[in-house]
């Protein structure tokens, strides 16, 4: 917000961003919105707890962030997909994240609902402000196809889980 052209627009309050009065009376009588309904929150979440993160519901639409999306854990992906019951073509749900892992909802994002997302994966050394050395410094460290440079700087999920005794590749023709 404080980075934004039209910051004076909207008003901080705790987790929530709504519009001013004088915006909100105007969205109100130019375009028939109600600003109860138009506004962004944080929203906390907890995986011990995950309907109390439930219950979100627009008629106007709904967009849902989620940013290191492959921590999120299926139980709070459960409860987002409730959100988007009410009858809208305005819902959106963006998930950001380094591919850290090959399992859980973000890498089926890419895979087994890979049909039901837009993606985009991103190398570190094709972005604007990326310490380029560093990132060479890395490869050269570590190689182009190990699982940190995978993950770090190319943007695409490891080869196989730390963890794993068989890798992905066998499991995958298997």
């Amino acid at each position: 917000l404080t980075l934004a052209l039209n910051r004076e627009w909207f008003d901080l309050q705790g987790l929530a961003m709504r519009p001013q009065g004088w915006f909100a009376q105007a969205a109100r009588d130019q375009l028939g919105i109600d600003a109860g309904y138009w506004y962004a929150q944080g929203q906390p979440w907890s995986e011990d707890s995950p309907d109390s993160f439930a219950g979100v519901h627009n008629h106007n639409g709904v967009m849902t962030l989620l940013d290191e999306a492959s921590g999120f854990p299926q139980s709070i992906w459960d409860i987002i997909d409730g959100f988007y019951t009410d009858e809208t073509q305005n819902r959106f749900w963006c998930v950001f994240s380094n591919p850290r892992r090959r399992t859980g909802p973000f890498f089926e994002c890419f895979h087994k609902f890979g049909y039901m997302w837009r993606q985009r994966s991103l190398d570190s050394r094709d972005v604007e402000g990326t310490d380029k050395a560093y990132l060479d410094a890395m490869v050269s460290e570590y190689g182009e196809d190990s699982s940190k440079v995978r993950v770090q700087v190319r943007g695409e999920f490891p080869l196989d889980d730390e963890a794993q005794f068989i890798p992905a590749e066998y499991v995958d023709a298997a």
